[in-house]
């Protein structure tokens, strides 16, 4: 039986149309960050909770949004912590178990994306971080914390990145082009454009202390 999964869809770069192809099971959550609840709704999908300051929206959508959600969070436009980071807060507090998917918060603003990199920092999110995904249509991203990993190849990627956020300690990869065999990485480093070997559809990799970073992407040309 699959996980639940926890739908968040934010304001960022995202081809709605996507949205439509979802297929939301009925012990899924689906959580619109701030213009993520219109795209919800436009794409006919359930709308379990709507939040954020809704400064992308206008007055008549944000009504409609209200009337739609079956609970709304209105956050103030100054705090401390950004919208998607509200969202995950409250995954947090109704003690959340499944996968977290997270589209429409890459691409855009690059302070945007980086905040969504910046996550893997806060000790806050730990426990959520390999659970946690975000995708555009180009890129897949994930966290991974220290031990034995297995990472399945997407079909429509090409690429494979190891990027280390901070100091990373027997980083192993195997069944890649670029094998790595206990490497030490004593500063960030960031080993993008790696590859799956041609007939695999998965490679496992091992570290013993840090966070790392993987992402699978293409070309947005191709």
């Amino acid at each position: 039986m699959a996980q639940p999964q926890a739908l968040l869809v934010g304001s960022g770069d995202l081809e709605d149309k996507w949205l439509e192809t979802l297929a939301i099971g009925p012990q899924d959550f689906c959580l619109g960050v701030d213009k993520g609840a219109r795209r919800l709704l436009e794409a006919g999908l359930p709308l379990d909770l709507a939040l954020g300051d809704f400064d992308s929206v206008t007055a008549e959508e944000k009504a409609w949004i209200c009337s739609e959600a079956k609970e709304v969070v209105d956050l103030p436009a100054m705090k401390d912590a950004t919208d998607l980071e509200e969202a995950l807060d409250y995954l947090i507090k109704m003690n959340w178990q499944g996968t977290i998917r997270c589209l429409g918060f890459l691409g855009g603003r690059l302070d945007h994306t980086l905040s969504v990199v910046w996550l893997g920092y806060l000790d806050r999110y730990r426990d959520l971080l390999e659970d946690l995904t975000f995708e555009d249509p180009y890129n897949s991203l994930g966290f991974l914390l220290p031990g034995d990993h297995q990472v399945d190849r997407q079909s429509d990627k090409k690429y494979l990145s190891f990027i280390g956020l901070g100091p990373v300690a027997d980083l192993t990869l195997n069944q890649v082009v670029y094998t790595l065999d206990k490497y030490q990485m004593t500063t960030p480093r960031a080993f993008i454009s790696n590859e799956f070997l041609p007939d695999a559809s998965t490679m496992t990799l091992s570290f013993s202390s840090g966070r790392l970073l993987v992402i699978q992407s293409r070309d947005a040309w191709r």
